[in-house]
Protein backbone atom coordinates (compact mmCIF):
# COMPACT_ATOMS: atom_id res chain seq x y z
CA UNK A 1 0.00 0.00 0.00
CA UNK A 2 1.45 3.13 -1.01
CA UNK A 3 0.26 6.14 1.38
CA UNK A 4 0.29 9.26 -0.42
CA UNK A 5 1.16 12.74 2.17
CA UNK A 6 -0.79 15.73 1.33
CA UNK A 7 1.28 18.66 2.76
CA UNK A 8 -0.68 22.50 2.00
CA UNK A 9 0.33 24.04 -1.30
CA UNK A 10 2.00 27.35 -1.33
CA UNK A 11 -1.35 29.53 -1.30
CA UNK A 12 -2.52 27.30 1.54
CA UNK A 13 0.55 28.48 3.51
CA UNK A 14 -0.36 31.87 2.61
CA UNK A 15 -3.85 31.40 3.70
CA UNK A 16 -3.78 30.12 6.74
CA UNK A 17 -1.02 32.38 8.06
CA UNK A 18 -2.82 35.62 6.99
CA UNK A 19 -5.92 33.55 8.70
CA UNK A 20 -3.24 33.38 11.52
CA UNK A 21 -2.20 37.30 11.65
CA UNK A 22 -6.15 38.47 11.28
CA UNK A 23 -6.75 36.62 14.62
CA UNK A 24 -4.10 37.93 16.53
CA UNK A 25 -5.26 41.26 15.38
CA UNK A 26 -8.59 41.35 16.41
CA UNK A 27 -7.17 39.18 19.49
CA UNK A 28 -5.17 42.05 19.99
CA UNK A 29 -7.01 44.92 19.36
CA UNK A 30 -10.82 43.77 20.52
CA UNK A 31 -10.06 45.17 23.86
CA UNK A 32 -8.87 48.28 22.80
CA UNK A 33 -11.99 48.88 20.73
CA UNK A 34 -14.16 47.86 23.30
CA UNK A 35 -12.66 50.26 26.10
CA UNK A 36 -12.80 52.88 23.46
CA UNK A 37 -16.46 51.94 22.66
CA UNK A 38 -17.35 52.19 26.32
CA UNK A 39 -15.97 55.77 26.65
CA UNK A 40 -17.83 56.81 23.54
CA UNK A 41 -21.00 55.51 24.79
CA UNK A 42 -19.85 57.08 28.76
CA UNK A 43 -19.40 60.42 27.47
CA UNK A 44 -22.70 60.55 24.91
CA UNK A 45 -24.68 59.08 27.72
CA UNK A 46 -23.47 62.27 29.85
CA UNK A 47 -23.88 64.70 27.18
CA UNK A 48 -27.49 63.52 26.94
CA UNK A 49 -28.10 63.83 30.64
CA UNK A 50 -26.34 67.35 30.43
CA UNK A 51 -28.78 68.67 27.54
CA UNK A 52 -31.80 67.36 29.29
CA UNK A 53 -30.66 69.05 32.77
CA UNK A 54 -30.81 72.06 30.54
CA UNK A 55 -34.10 71.61 29.31
CA UNK A 56 -35.61 71.04 32.56
CA UNK A 57 -33.65 73.73 34.01
CA UNK A 58 -34.70 76.44 30.94
CA UNK A 59 -38.11 75.01 30.06
CA UNK A 60 -39.71 72.43 31.66
CA UNK A 61 -39.04 73.93 35.30
CA UNK A 62 -39.87 77.22 34.11
CA UNK A 63 -43.42 76.15 33.13
CA UNK A 64 -44.25 74.16 35.97
CA UNK A 65 -43.42 77.23 37.99
CA UNK A 66 -45.72 79.54 35.86
CA UNK A 67 -48.81 76.87 35.93
CA UNK A 68 -48.75 77.25 39.89
CA UNK A 69 -49.93 80.25 39.31
CA UNK A 70 -53.26 78.89 37.83
CA UNK A 71 -56.27 76.57 39.33
CA UNK A 72 -55.22 73.98 36.94
CA UNK A 73 -58.26 71.92 37.44
CA UNK A 74 -60.27 74.90 35.84
CA UNK A 75 -57.84 75.81 33.45
CA UNK A 76 -58.75 76.42 30.23
CA UNK A 77 -56.75 78.52 26.83
CA UNK A 78 -59.36 81.69 27.69
CA UNK A 79 -59.09 81.85 31.32
CA UNK A 80 -54.96 81.68 31.08
CA UNK A 81 -54.87 84.48 28.58
CA UNK A 82 -56.49 87.39 31.01
CA UNK A 83 -59.46 88.86 31.26
CA UNK A 84 -61.81 90.62 28.88
CA UNK A 85 -62.49 94.60 29.73
CA UNK A 86 -66.48 93.34 28.87
CA UNK A 87 -65.95 89.93 30.91
CA UNK A 88 -66.73 87.56 27.49
CA UNK A 89 -64.38 86.85 24.60
CA UNK A 90 -68.10 87.54 22.65
CA UNK A 91 -68.39 91.35 23.33
CA UNK A 92 -66.03 93.75 21.61
CA UNK A 93 -63.47 95.20 23.71
CA UNK A 94 -59.52 94.50 24.22
CA UNK A 95 -58.43 91.50 26.50
CA UNK A 96 -55.55 91.65 29.03
CA UNK A 97 -53.25 88.61 27.98
CA UNK A 98 -50.72 87.25 29.68
CA UNK A 99 -48.04 86.50 27.53
CA UNK A 100 -45.60 84.67 30.04
CA UNK A 101 -46.27 81.03 28.18
CA UNK A 102 -45.86 82.82 24.54
CA UNK A 103 -42.20 84.20 25.60
CA UNK A 104 -41.40 80.95 27.87
CA UNK A 105 -41.96 78.74 24.40
CA UNK A 106 -40.10 81.65 21.87
CA UNK A 107 -36.99 81.45 24.60
CA UNK A 108 -36.73 77.99 24.65
CA UNK A 109 -37.87 76.46 21.35
CA UNK A 110 -34.71 74.32 21.69
CA UNK A 111 -36.41 72.21 24.63
CA UNK A 112 -39.89 71.93 23.74
CA UNK A 113 -41.19 68.51 22.98
CA UNK A 114 -41.02 67.46 19.72
CA UNK A 115 -44.26 65.88 20.05
CA UNK A 116 -46.13 69.35 19.75
CA UNK A 117 -44.61 69.98 16.34
CA UNK A 118 -46.39 72.21 13.85
CA UNK A 119 -48.92 73.31 17.01
CA UNK A 120 -46.02 74.89 18.29
CA UNK A 121 -46.52 77.55 15.66
CA UNK A 122 -49.92 77.39 15.26
CA UNK A 123 -49.74 78.11 19.16
CA UNK A 124 -47.66 81.35 18.68
CA UNK A 125 -49.55 83.32 15.62
CA UNK A 126 -52.69 82.24 16.70
CA UNK A 127 -52.06 83.74 20.25
CA UNK A 128 -50.90 86.94 19.67
CA UNK A 129 -53.80 89.77 21.46
CA UNK A 130 -53.92 90.95 17.96
CA UNK A 131 -56.87 88.53 17.26
CA UNK A 132 -58.33 89.63 20.93
CA UNK A 133 -58.59 93.34 19.62
CA UNK A 134 -62.28 95.25 19.21
CA UNK A 135 -63.32 94.58 15.77
CA UNK A 136 -66.65 93.60 13.67
CA UNK A 137 -65.25 90.41 12.13
CA UNK A 138 -65.79 88.40 15.59
CA UNK A 139 -65.53 84.93 13.67
CA UNK A 140 -62.38 85.50 11.85
CA UNK A 141 -60.65 85.90 15.66
CA UNK A 142 -62.72 83.04 17.30
CA UNK A 143 -61.06 80.94 14.11
CA UNK A 144 -57.96 81.95 15.60
CA UNK A 145 -58.76 81.67 19.22
CA UNK A 146 -59.87 78.28 19.17
CA UNK A 147 -56.73 76.86 17.27
CA UNK A 148 -54.40 78.79 19.76
CA UNK A 149 -56.39 77.40 22.64
CA UNK A 150 -56.20 73.57 20.85
CA UNK A 151 -52.57 74.12 21.02
CA UNK A 152 -52.16 75.70 24.06
CA UNK A 153 -53.79 72.30 25.50
CA UNK A 154 -51.35 70.20 23.34
CA UNK A 155 -48.54 71.80 24.06
CA UNK A 156 -49.24 71.73 28.22
CA UNK A 157 -49.73 68.01 28.00
CA UNK A 158 -47.65 66.86 26.39
CA UNK A 159 -45.05 68.91 28.07
CA UNK A 160 -45.47 67.84 31.87
CA UNK A 161 -45.80 64.25 29.92
CA UNK A 162 -41.98 65.25 29.07
CA UNK A 163 -41.53 66.47 32.16
CA UNK A 164 -42.23 64.04 34.10
CA UNK A 165 -39.99 61.51 32.19
CA UNK A 166 -37.40 63.77 32.32
CA UNK A 167 -37.55 63.90 36.19
CA UNK A 168 -37.16 60.34 36.77
CA UNK A 169 -33.99 60.13 34.81
CA UNK A 170 -32.77 63.43 36.36
CA UNK A 171 -34.06 62.51 39.92
CA UNK A 172 -36.12 65.18 40.37
CA UNK A 173 -39.34 65.29 42.12
CA UNK A 174 -42.06 64.37 39.69
CA UNK A 175 -43.90 67.49 39.93
CA UNK A 176 -45.24 67.08 36.57
CA UNK A 177 -47.26 64.15 37.22
CA UNK A 178 -49.25 66.06 39.83
CA UNK A 179 -49.68 69.15 37.89
CA UNK A 180 -50.54 66.64 34.38
CA UNK A 181 -53.23 65.38 36.47
CA UNK A 182 -54.97 68.65 37.55
CA UNK A 183 -54.85 70.22 34.26
CA UNK A 184 -56.79 67.14 32.73
CA UNK A 185 -59.59 67.55 35.10
CA UNK A 186 -60.06 71.03 33.47
CA UNK A 187 -61.36 68.86 30.20
CA UNK A 188 -64.13 67.96 32.90
CA UNK A 189 -64.78 71.26 34.26
CA UNK A 190 -64.88 72.75 30.76
CA UNK A 191 -64.72 70.07 27.57
CA UNK A 192 -65.74 73.20 25.35
CA UNK A 193 -65.29 76.18 23.94
CA UNK A 194 -62.35 76.32 25.70
CA UNK A 195 -60.98 79.57 24.19
CA UNK A 196 -63.72 81.59 25.74
CA UNK A 197 -62.04 84.09 28.27
CA UNK A 198 -63.88 84.86 31.13
CA UNK A 199 -63.14 87.83 33.69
Amino acid sequence: MNYKLDYPTHNERKTNMKIQIITILVAFFTPFLAAACAYYFSVSKKHQLENQEEAYKNYYAPLMGLLTHYQLSIISYGRSVGASKQGSFQFKGRVNVDNRLHVLLRNNIAYVPKTIGPKLHQFLMSSDDFFYLEGEDYKKYEHYAILASESFDLIIIESLKEASILSGRLGYPDIAAELLSEFLKSFVAMPTNRHLVHG
